[in-house]
């Protein structure tokens, strides 16, 4: 969730996905192949689904930045980003931000001092940063020079 609070670019309500419930051709391959509709009623199951993308990512890549990218790239296929934002994420990311810029610890005292999940979530706000960088360049080079 943290991660792709980190990815996602807020434009506006989704006009399929903006209100539950809703359904949606699934993304995820059933064992036979085929794909079956989704429905969603709340926030919940979205994350749900998100978290059966990433498993599925899992399984044919292998964990790390590919399987969030994975995710982030099919949110649009099932849910609005409004229903992805977590306020308690997003104070996460500008606390990361301000001890970046200005060099100010996050906790006082040594690193044995630091919550072990403040550790957690700065290494994953991170690494959701430099992908967030790696997407924006693809997209510019992109533009620049036309898809491969």
């Amino acid at each position: 969730m943290l991660g792709l609070n980190v990815l996602i670019e807020y434009s506006g309500p989704h006009p399929l996905f903006n209100s539950f419930p809703y359904e949606f051709d699934g993304i995820i391959p059933e064992e036979d192949g085929s794909k079956k509709k989704e429905t969603i009623n709340n926030k919940e199951d979205i994350m749900d689904y998100a978290i059966r993308l990433k498993e599925e990512s899992e399984d044919l890549n292998g964990s790390g930045p590919d399987a969030l990218i994975a995710v982030f790239e099919q949110l649009p296929f099932f849910c609005c980003y409004s229903n992805i934002f977590d306020s308690d994420c997003h104070h996460d990311i500008e606390k990361y931000l301000y001890c970046n810029e200005t060099s100010t610890p996050a906790y006082s005292g040594t690193y044995n001092d630091t919550p072990r999940i403040w550790i957690q979530k700065y290494y994953i706000i991170k690494m959701a940063l430099a992908l967030r960088e790696k997407l924006s360049r693809d997209k510019v080079n992109e533009a620049k020079h036309g898809s491969k």
